[in-house]
């Protein structure tokens, strides 16, 4: 309850001005129960994130792993379809704590902002890493993969906060379709065979439909946090 009151307030008036009191009172709850749970409210943050954080990780590392065994164009879009059949979920079960990456990425990674930032470092990490194996593998062609990979990631973030905002009503398949083939056209390696086919031709669209169902917002374990061994809990 906790973490859900929180991400709705978060979502209305920010991340920094909504304070612990003020959680407590939209949950009803008092505020030693709030420190039953969480040290502050980096830690509230931390819980609702930890869960995207651990899905993301996983996905780019099942992603790497199909990148580094790819060896033509065609494979190098299923290793990339992978990634995004892995994350579509995760983002369909996560919507609000999606919205509040979003909303909060670009400030400064300071205070209850934290686990955010680490969020985003993740996802920029792990694309720059996708992007040099498939350098390295001579599937793609950029001088800097940084530059690529964060070109990917803010794409995809405005995409996404496009769909949330009401703005673009393309379906999932149809938007992963031409971002995968505009990053590929733009950084394809020299005499690597173009395919005309759709980057995801082969990706059922019932798939992604079992996914879709998204949720409010994620459930924050309520499991009491362990009491501290020095000094009590700090307020």
């Amino acid at each position: 309850m906790l973490g859900q009151t929180a991400l709705a307030l978060f979502l209305v008036r920010g991340l920094e001005v909504v304070t612990i009191d003020e959680i407590c009172d939209a949950a009803s709850v008092a505020k030693g129960s709030f420190y039953r749970y969480f040290e502050d409210k980096e830690s509230l943050v931390d819980a609702l994130v930890v869960p995207v954080e651990r899905a993301v990780i996983a996905a780019f590392a099942q992603c790497e792993s199909m990148v580094r065994e790819a060896n033509d164009e065609l494979s190098l879009n299923l290793a990339y379809q992978s990634l995004a059949l892995s994350l579509f979920p995760v983002a369909m079960g996560h919507l609000d704590v999606l919205r509040l990456y979003l909303q909060e990425r670009s400030a400064p990674p300071l205070g209850a902002r934290v686990p955010i930032g680490r969020l985003a470092n993740t996802v920029d990490e792990g694309a720059i890493r996708l992007t040099r194996v498939a350098v390295e593998k001579g599937l793609l062609h950029v001088e800097d993969p940084r530059i690529s990979a964060y070109a990917v990631v803010g794409a995809i973030e405005r995409l996404s906060s496009a769909v949330l905002q009401g703005r673009l009503d393309a379906s999932p398949i149809e938007i992963l379709s031409t971002l995968i083939r505009l990053v590929l056209e733009g950084v394809r390696a020299p005499g690597l065979r173009s395919r005309p086919e759709s980057a995801v031709s082969a990706v059922s669209a019932s798939s992604m439909a079992r996914s879709s169902r998204p949720t409010s917002a994620s459930t924050v374990a309520t499991k009491p946090k362990t009491p501290a061994k020095k000094g009590g809990i700090k307020k």
